[in-house]
């Protein structure tokens, strides 16, 4: 026994959708470019406000000391060289890249034989992660609603 279903004038059923789906392309573009913008603004802010826990560092000429780091904080800035080298990129349709420019920032963030991980990017993006998938939920069930 075998059943079978036959839907006809499948045609607004197909433009609904497919409108459906350019506008959630649209919105998931803003979503995803909107939590890129978010990690990296966050990144630079723990990076450089702390918290700071760390040895306390000279100053250099005429900067005053400062408090570095502690392992398992985020790296505190120095030179501003870190903060400066933070940058996103829209790398696919639902997918963001929040990278440095500069080697160190892996040693920092993963630590090495010498320094003990200073972790700021995963802590960010695993804080981000919900607020997008709720962000991306609520796209979903309003499109679906129109």
């Amino acid at each position: 026994m075998s059943i079978s279903i036959e839907v006809r004038q499948t045609r607004d059923v197909e433009r609904a959708l497919k409108r459906i789906s350019e506008d959630i392309d649209e919105d998931l573009k803003r979503l995803v470019t909107a939590s890129g913008l978010e990690m990296q603004s966050e990144i630079k802010r723990r990076i450089n406000q702390g918290p700071a826990t760390g040895r306390l560092r000279p100053g250099r000429g005429r900067s005053a000391s400062s408090r570095a780091s502690s392992e398992g904080e985020a790296p505190m800035t120095d030179t501003g060289r870190l903060v400066s080298s933070v940058l996103f990129r829209v790398i696919g349709r639902a997918r963001v890249a929040v990278l440095s420019r500069i080697k160190y920032a892996k040693w920092l963030e993963e630590g090495t034989k010498e320094i003990a991980p200073r972790p700021v990017w995963i802590p960010v993006a695993e804080a981000e992660k919900p607020v997008f998938q709720r962000s991306v939920e609520r796209l979903i069930q309003k499109a679906i609603k129109q």
